[in-house]
């Protein structure tokens, strides 16, 4: 967000764990990811296909929902929107990585 990002600074200056980025291109070099929190146009109308060619991974988490699913899909990325619910492309359905512990009927008694 161009115009959040000057009074985030003033709040958060840049150090060696967070910089700012003055475009989406230069925020997405070399990226593994990018988290969109805005719906500025100047994001929603950013070209795909060089944002995909310049990140090391296109993972792409989209909070305001600009992007349609299939489309990123096509395009290549790894797309998360979110609060559109669950969008079934085929894949396994994830699996707790913990199993719970089941109490055993002789649990507690002693």
């Amino acid at each position: 967000d161009p115009q959040g990002a000057q009074n985030l600074q003033r709040l958060y200056p840049p150090d060696p764990t967070l910089a700012y980025a003055a475009s989406p291109y230069e925020a997405a070099a070399d990226a593994h990811a990018l988290v969109i929190l805005t719906e500025w146009d100047e994001f929603r109308s950013v070209d795909l296909g060089r944002i995909r060619a310049i990140m090391r991974t296109p993972i792409i988490v989209d909070g305001r929902n600009l992007f349609g699913p299939d489309e990123m899909l096509r395009k290549g990325f790894e797309y998360h929107s979110l609060g559109r619910g669950d969008i079934d492309r085929g894949a396994a359905p994830l699996q707790p990585l913990v199993k719970p512990r089941v109490a055993s009927p002789a649990a507690g008694r002693g």
